[in-house]
């Protein structure tokens, strides 16, 4: 994440996932979600990744290190 440039990351396993979220105020800390199962309701997992892809579209205070970090 910090190589790239990213701020928001996932790390999805067959059963579990999790958020990560680098924290701008120091940048070696990063905040860890809770475990996601895949079949979890309540919130799915599917939820979690839309509220993911949203709060990393609406982080304009953040933009990757280099030009190219998404390609």
């Amino acid at each position: 994440m910090r190589s790239n440039g990213f701020r928001y990351d996932i790390i999805p396993t067959y059963t579990q996932t999790w958020f990560i979220k680098r924290v701008s105020e120091c940048e070696n800390d990063i905040l860890v979600s809770p475990t996601i199962q895949f079949d979890s309701t309540r919130p799915t997992l599917l939820q979690c990744y839309l509220w993911l892809i949203r709060t990393a579209d609406n982080d304009v205070e953040w933009q990757p290190d280099s030009p190219d970090a998404y390609g």
